[in-house]
């Protein structure tokens, strides 16, 4: 056991008994989970293993149908709590989204909470009361930066841990953070900097429950792990005592579990699918790349280094200052999402709220890009449409299989493969994919690996975007790398490794 939580007595959270069902599916069954002083906990299962409905219980949002015990530092909370109550007991929470005014200074923000902004006579705010509060708060996360600065002049990990201070800094005693995803939007460099600095937050005494997806930050960081599956907490163990494979293995009930195939054998090249020539807008800078039949071209950089650009520009949804885009060797000096659409070509953006709908049913948004196929004359068959949806639910793996189900209420994995399914759906010549696997958990990565996989040997061109320079590795046949605007590489895939695409990403 780690020295950190050895000799903990009172936990800083404990729950027992805990259920919650949605409907008639059950989303979590009899659920234990303590986590000692001091303690980094990872929670790591697949998506719709019940990861997020345990969070939005915890932070007051939904209300178990049944819970034996739930408390925090040694006291236990009533039934029914709300957001307010789980805060004023010493639990803070950081979302993927970190909810924070880029324009507005460190200071403001730590105040935009329940805490609010100090006061002073009369009610009015106490700036040097508020400066100091600041000061002390930053300090927690060991942040010496200028509370004065707006949030927009800060590097990513930093406006991290203004959100965790911010998170501590609404009590007195922080028992516990809760982070979901903390890396998710974060460059490569600036994990290690927001890890260390969770170190120094848990030397304090704080508890951490760090949620991810990414196995090598749960070995970096975590004393122990817990896995979820089905709803259940299936295991805990000493994450010095463990591997990826056991963690996998006990994520999807395999005895074996599969390892993720790496470098794959590289395609035969087809005839030139789509090409950017010459391509310049506010961030990209003559910028030319091609993709052909039966291809996979990685593109991949730090945060805006512009290979996320080519994606709005492929699909119409950016307009070049200069340049063409070559269709089938037709030349275009700029698209239209109606005309990407009639070239055949299918873009998932990085961010799901432009994908889908989620108000909208699993059925509804599997249909969405091509309505042809379940029509009958001027009506929509209703069972056309289900057909289609159970269709990409049994090929892509959603969880729950349930196509009436809405988008929304599914997990961001299971979100992924609907959308990446619909896309499949209608064969498309090309496919952009942004971002694919953000927030997908190991398993579901590997589906959709498997997924693009086998509509490129089918002869569907691929442009996969990512910071992920390992994923970029493991997945394409060529790749090229950004930097400030610029693809400054593109080679075959074959014949580099991530730290070769690291060196061109970070200008060396």
């Amino acid at each position: 056991m780690s020295p950190r939580h050895a000799g903990s007595r009172t936990p800083a959270f404990h729950v027992e008994g805990l259920s919650k069902s949605f409907g008639g599916t059950l989303a979590l069954a009899d659920v234990g989970l303590t986590i000692d002083r001091g303690e980094i906990r990872g929670l790591a299962g697949a998506n719709g293993s019940g990861k997020s409905t345990l969070v939005k219980i915890m932070a007051g949002y939904h209300h178990a149908d049944r819970v034996a015990r739930l408390g925090v530092g040694g006291r236990d909370l009533p039934e029914g709590f709300s957001p307010s109550a789980i805060q004023a007991a010493g639990v803070g929470f950081v979302h993927q989204d970190l909810a924070l005014v880029e324009q507005s200074s460190i200071e403001d923000n730590l105040a935009f909470g329940p805490r609010g902004f100090a006061r002073g006579f009369g009610g009015r705010i106490d700036w040097r009361r508020q400066r100091a509060r600041a000061v002390e708060a930053l300090a927690r996360v060991n942040l010496q930066v200028d509370p004065q600065l707006p949030v927009s002049a800060l590097a990513p990990a930093e406006r991290t841990l203004v959100a965790i201070a911010r998170a501590m800094s609404q009590f007195d005693h922080a028992h516990l953070l809760v982070l979901d995803e903390p890396t998710a939007r974060l460059p490569h460099a600036d994990v290690d900097l927001l890890l260390e600095r969770l170190r120094h937050v848990a030397s304090g005494g704080t508890a951490i429950l760090y949620i991810t997806h990414r196995m090598n930050e749960l070995f970096a960081l975590t004393d122990r792990v817990t896995v979820f599956k089905d709803g259940r907490n299936v295991a805990t163990v000493e994450t010095g005592a463990t591997s990826v494979e056991e963690l996998t293995g006990l994520m999807t009930g395999e005895r074996e579990p599969q390892r993720e195939a790496g470098r794959f054998a590289e395609s035969r090249l087809g005839k030139p699918v789509a090409a950017l020539r010459g391509i310049s807008t506010g961030r990209l800078r003559d910028v030319s790349l091609s993709v052909g039949e039966g291809e996979i071209l990685a593109l991949t950089g730090m945060i805006g280094s512009g290979a996320e650009d080519c994606g709005d520009v492929i699909y119409g949804l950016t307009t070049p200052l200069s340049g063409e885009i070559v269709l089938d060797g037709r030349s275009n000096a700029s698209m239209t999402i109606a005309s990407a659409r009639a070239a055949g070509i299918a873009y998932l953006p990085s961010d799901r709220g432009r994908a889908g709908f989620a108000e909208s049913s699993v059925a509804e948004n599997v249909v969405i890009a091509d309505f042809q196929p379940v029509t009958r004359g001027p009506m929509v068959d209703g069972d056309a449409v289900r057909r289609d949806a159970w269709s990409v639910i049994r090929d892509m793996g959603v969880v729950p299989a349930d196509p009436e189900r809405g988008l929304r209420a599914l997990s961001g994995g299971n979100q992924q493969k609907v959308l990446f399914g619909k896309w499949l759906r209608v064969s498309p010549r090309l496919m952009v994919l942004n971002e694919p696997t953000y927030g997908v958990d190991v398993i579901s990565r590997r589906e959709l690996f498997a997924g693009i996989r086998r509509a490129r040997d089918e002869g569907m061109a691929v442009i996969w975007i990512t910071t992920d320079l390992e994923e970029a590795v493991a997945i394409s046949d060529r790749v090229g790398v950004f930097f400030q605007g610029r693809l400054r590489t593109i080679s075959k895939t074959s014949e580099v490794s991530a730290l070769d695409l690291n060196r061109a990403a970070t200008g060396l």
